[in-house]
């Protein structure tokens, strides 16, 4: 098989969706019909595509599962998948300067919320802060003045720490707990 007919077999949204449900599991072909809602004709000619492909395997016992194959596969698809939904923003900002490492990782994003300017992320930011029940951890080259207090109420029923560069200037009129912060 070429990597064209790969991409085929890739390219089918129920085939995709059948990889992602045999990720979590082993199914038999009825409760992958059932799961997706496709007819079991449907069903079965999907797997029998993803079986020839050996994305997928079946077991003695009846059960679909993920092949080592199917899982190298699939991983990279989340990180595509994401890189698509926000091919807008993609497409206007570089990402080169950052390490290979963490790009491809990107797929770890997939569940995050998109913030389209500076307002929208520094709202996430105290609603996130606001929410946290166990701990807040921050590492940042800056402080939003905006958070520091509710930080501070924060800090007297949960950790806090924020991680600051040596250089940060911090006004007197902020009150930070200099036990939250290292530098």
């Amino acid at each position: 098989m070429d990597i064209a007919n790969l991409f085929l077999e890739l390219s089918n949204p129920d085939r995709l969706r059948i990889l992602k449900l045999l990720n979590k599991e082993k199914m038999r072909l009825s409760s992958i019909s059932n799961e997706l809602g496709l007819s079991v004709q449907e069903t079965y000619r999907h797997l029998l595509r993803l079986t020839r492909s050996r994305l997928i395997s079946k077991d003695n016992r009846g059960h679909y599962f993920l092949t080592t194959f199917g899982q190298y596969i699939l991983a990279p698809l989340t990180s595509i998948h994401f890189l698509y939904k926000y091919r807008e923003y993609f497409l206007t900002h570089n990402l080169t300067r950052i390490p290979l490492k963490f790009l491809e990782r990107m797929g770890e994003l997939a569940n995050s919320r998109y913030a389209p300017d500076t307002f929208t992320a520094i709202f996430f930011i105290e609603k996130i802060i606001e929410e946290a029940e166990k701990y807040i951890l921050i590492i940042s080259e800056q402080i939003l003045f905006g958070v520091v207090k509710i930080l501070s109420k924060k800090a007297e029923t949960i950790p806090v720490k924020i991680l600051l560069p040596l250089y940060l200037f911090i006004p007197q009129e902020i009150q930070i707990n200099r036990y939250m912060v290292k530098n």
